[in-house]
């Protein structure tokens, strides 16, 4: 919330100043200013208002926002310092040039309406100019009439927004994340809620069963036995919820991370299960992408150890890992396909959606080990390094999950 307050205050500033700016114009304008005060590198010097023209120019030169005097056809008779700077051009070609010429060639029609009200009375609209370069700066346009002499009709004062605009951007980003978050986080509840409702209810059962007179010490035995693993499921739903909670928050610095190497350190954390079922795991070269190398790891790790759990019976599960270098049109920035394929049983892709949600499981908590949560992890670092991940199979012919990662974090 920090970067939200110092960005409407930088907005506030900036309209602020161009309020001033306009108030102190008008007042020159209509004569209610005998003399003005302009503070330079020479210290403050006083002109007065006898003669208009001098010390109004003296006056726009001092000017945080950029000024110009336009004659009726918009031509541009006189200009300050600062929209010089934010048309990136010289004084010497700012002045007989007209303002359209510094205006974007979609805005122009605005701008000639916007000139059109100025002249009369007052004009304003948010526009986009053009720098002697070609490059667009967004900028809040205010033209208001001005006599000075026979040809100056109007003047414009010019505001460069450029980091108002990146500060609104900002914001909208913060406020989409939050919205996702809260959509987040109301699923997560819900399924959370339920999934742990069930095996407290399944112990408070037993626990009463257990608690019947003239149950055999048989009975009794087997009601503990049922309660501690049941308990033991609801711990493990405890850690797989902490740990999911955790990803956004205790994540390490941003460094590159050689995929290969994350893949590696995945297969050697899950050596003994790959002995257990026979698995194997070919790794073809992968990139090196800017990121979380123990989350990279814990993604490989999650996605091999599915595929060593869902393999079809008396075939030996296979994985392989690979990528290609994603097309990324209009944009300088590179991104990479990561592909986890294996031989497994496979799933109904009308489940696609449903696998990576929380607690998610599409066969029965007797029939595989876990709690639900591998796919949702994986889901949830993903798209904390920026990407995305989905998933093709059909049943009985293995699963590909594809994750599209950036090669930069921004």
């Amino acid at each position: 919330m920090k970067d939200v307050s110092r960005k409407d205050l930088l907005a506030d500033e900036l309209r602020i100043q161009l309020e001033e700016a306009e108030e102190t114009l008008l007042a020159i304008r209509k004569g209610e200013v005998d003399a003005l005060v302009v503070s330079g590198t020479d210290g403050e010097k006083i002109y007065t208002l006898q003669n208009a023209d001098q010390p109004y120019r003296v006056f726009v030169e001092a000017m945080n926002e950029g000024a110009v005097t336009l004659t009726a056809e918009g031509t541009i008779f006189y200009c300050n310092k600062r929209f010089s700077e934010i048309v990136r051009s010289t004084h010497q070609k700012v002045v007989g040039s007209s303002l359209q010429d510094w205006v974007c060639p979609e805005d122009r029609a605005l701008v000639a309406e916007i000139l059109e009200r100025g002249k009369g009375n007052e004009g304003r609209g948010e526009v986009r100019l053009r720098t002697a370069s070609g490059a667009e700066v967004p900028a809040l346009v205010s033209i208001s009439p001005l006599n000075l002499d026979s040809v100056v009709v109007a003047c414009a004062v010019v505001t460069d927004t450029t980091e108002k605009k990146a500060a609104e951007a900002k914001i909208r980003e913060y406020v989409d994340k939050l919205e996702v978050s809260n959509r987040e986080l109301e699923n997560f509840a819900f399924v959370a809620s339920h999934d742990l409702q069930e095996p407290l209810r399944k112990i408070q059962v037993l626990s009463d069963l257990f608690a019947i007179e003239g149950k055999s010490d048989k009975e009794r035995m087997d009601y503990a036995g049922r309660m501690q693993r049941t308990a033991s499921r609801m711990s493990l739903l405890l850690k797989s919820l902490l740990a999911y909670s955790r990803l956004s928050t205790t994540g390490q610095p941003v460094a590159p991370v050689n995929l290969n190497e994350a893949a590696k350190e995945a297969v050697s954390n899950l050596e003994v299960r790959l002995q257990e079922v026979g698995g194997e795991v070919d790794i073809l070269d992968l990139p090196v992408v800017e990121g979380d190398k123990l989350q990279m790891t814990q993604l490989f790790q999650n996605l091999i150890g599915n595929s060593m759990k869902f393999y079809c019976k008396n075939i030996p599960p296979k994985v392989k890992i690979y990528s290609r270098l994603l097309e990324t049109p209009g944009s300088g920035d590179r991104q990479f396909g990561i592909f986890v394929e294996d031989n497994g049983s496979g799933f109904d892709e009308k489940y696609l959606d449903r696998i990576f949600m929380p607690f998610e499981r599409l066969v029965g908590n007797t029939q595989c080990e876990g709690a639900g949560m591998g796919l949702a992890i994986c889901k949830k670092i993903v798209e904390r390094h920026g990407g995305t991940i989905t998933a093709r199979s059909r049943l009985g012919t293995g699963a590909t999950f594809i994750i599209k990662l950036p090669e930069k974090q921004k």
